[in-house]
């Protein structure tokens, strides 16, 4: 017996209530498990990906972040030396260095390069006995005092000088040394200028200088003494003599005053 009070719609609703309620009452097949769980991994790969994905995006931004950064700073660069190649050739265009081709006044070897011929010594070398000519001069006497002068003649070749005392030994007629000659500036006979200092005398070839020799005929004491036979006459600066002959009566006292121009042996 039908309620009366009960409509089509009323029946409709509840009819599709009792489905729903049956099919959540049915259990699910195995099929539609496995979609589901494939659908859930599928969603769940998709999420990790994306954030992968993200996670290296903002990696890579980093990264050209931090490039940029150094790009704006240049790299400090130490350079390394170039050693200049001593066979790279000078362009046409430069001209060889004024001091390069300036003529050099020494030789290789650092000495200085001979003097061009005709180009006279300025400081000629010491007259020796190989190149000189000695001999006796004019004599004088006075007062018991005697001299002689003895004459240096530059018989070589070439320019050179004296300075200074020759060496003077006196010897008897026998050949025994019977004095030295004492060097002094001068004498009761004459010598160099008073407070004068003996020079350097420059012969060229032919010229001369004299020293003057000085002597007494008598002895101070009074006593009777050997006269002089011979001079032995040695060159400033020289070890080689002569023997001159010196016919006098001069036996004491020796002297010899310095080298001076001329062949008088007397200055002033």
């Amino acid at each position: 017996m039908s309620d009366p009070h009960r409509t089509p719609t009323f029946d409709r609703r509840l009819a599709e209530l009792a489905g729903s309620a049956a099919a959540v009452a049915r259990p699910e097949s195995p099929a539609a498990v496995r979609l589901r769980a494939r659908r859930r991994t599928v969603r769940r790969r998709v999420g990790t990906g994306a954030l992968a994905v993200a996670v290296l995006g903002a990696v890579v931004a980093g990264g050209v972040l931090r490039q940029s950064v150094r790009d704006d700073v240049p790299p400090a660069v130490t350079p390394s030396p170039v050693a200049p190649s001593s066979s790279t050739p000078t362009p046409a265009s430069e001209s060889p260095s004024p001091t390069a081709s300036a003529p050099s006044s020494k030789s290789p070897a650092g000495t200085v390069a001979a003097r061009p011929p005709g180009t006279p010594d300025s400081t000629p070398g010491r007259c020796r006995m190989a190149n000189l000519t000695v001999t006796l001069g004019s004599q004088d006497s006075a007062s018991g005092h005697r001299s002689v002068a003895v004459v240096f003649r530059n018989s070589g070749s070439t320019t050179c000088r004296l300075t200074g005392y020759p060496g003077v030994d006196a010897v008897g007629g026998d050949g025994r040394t019977l004095a030295h000659a004492e060097r002094t500036p001068r004498g009761y006979l004459g010598g160099v200028a008073q407070g004068a200092r003996p020079s350097a005398v420059t012969l060229r070839p032919g010229g001369v200088a004299s020293a003057l020799v000085e002597a007494s005929g008598f002895r101070a004491d009074g006593a009777s003494c050997t006269a002089y036979a011979r001079l032995v006459v040695t060159p400033p600066d020289d070890v080689r003599s002569v023997r001159l002959r010196w016919d006098t009566d001069s036996c004491s006292d020796l002297e010899v005053h310095p080298v001076v121009a001329g062949a008088t042996g007397r200055s002033g």
